[in-house]
């Protein structure tokens, strides 16, 4: 499978493929491979530390997130 937003998210966040790799303990050319599509897989604990790097889920790099909601937007959505 794919991290299909970790590019996304990284720019997201104004990080260098190098302050990525220094937060997270991955080396730049993993974190590249993967942005790139050119990685075989992805192993558990590569997901797992990009992710807390990035203060995002695991899931959040593989799928689109809708991160336009709120904690107000929240609070509307709920039934009084």
């Amino acid at each position: 499978m794919r991290m299909k937003q970790l590019l996304e998210l990284r720019k997201a966040r104004g990080l260098s493929r190098t302050e990525l790799a220094e937060r997270s303990g991955i080396s730049r050319w993993t974190i590249r491979a993967h942005e790139l599509g050119q990685a075989d897989g992805v192993e558990t604990k590569t997901g797992a530390a990009i992710a807390a790097a990035l203060g995002v889920s695991e899931q959040a790099l593989f799928f689109e997130q809708d991160t336009d909601l709120s904690v107000n937007t929240l609070k509307i959505l709920q039934p009084a």
